[in-house]
């Protein structure tokens, strides 16, 4: 277990060292109201870091999963004990896919928002119980790249719903 130093925090108790002792031992903390704990964790091939902040009453979980072929990354976010969201990403060779959520009560999605990338297009989704209409929205982004002899990109040219939205040309000088 790993935890994060503060050098010179504000305490609220005004306390600067703290002794519990306990069956285990004796354990001083410097500035106790301020502490994150980091556990690691290795499953296999996945890696598991939690980091925990007791004074708030929260906890992160990230969870990685990664090989030759892509990387998984799972981050959830607990309050008291409750899950308040998570990210969950996956990267591959050409493409990305992020996918974030935010939960309510009993653990009901209240909030997502997802994104998938590739060299040609861009996909967003979303839908959020804040919203007026609490309906589902996707919008497309589309890309055509031309490249010269060298395969280097000199023109890209992006498109949102079909409309062009922004086109950026460069030249390249070879010597």
């Amino acid at each position: 277990m790993i935890e994060d130093l503060y050098t010179n925090p504000e305490n609220e108790k005004g306390e600067t060292l703290v002794i519990n002792e306990s069956g285990k031992g004796t354990k001083l903390s410097f500035y106790p109201e301020k502490q994150t704990l980091y556990e690691y964790m290795k499953n296999k091939d996945t890696t598991i870091v939690v980091k925990i902040s007791p004074r708030y009453s929260r906890k992160e979980v990230t969870k990685k999963l990664k090989n030759k072929e892509f990387e998984l990354t799972i981050e959830e976010k607990y309050n008291k004990d409750f899950l308040e969201s998570t990210v969950r990403t996956w990267i591959s060779k050409d493409s990305l896919s992020r996918c974030n959520y935010i939960y309510g009560v009993k653990g009901k999605i209240r909030s997502y928002y997802k994104t998938f990338k590739n060299p040609k297009k861009i996909i967003y989704i979303s839908k959020s119980d804040f919203s007026d209409d609490n309906q589902e929205k996707v919008i497309t982004h589309t890309g055509e790249i031309v490249y010269d002899k060298f395969k280097n990109w000199i023109k890209k040219t992006y498109f949102k719903e079909g409309v062009i939205e922004s086109r950026i040309e460069r030249e390249i000088d070879y010597y």
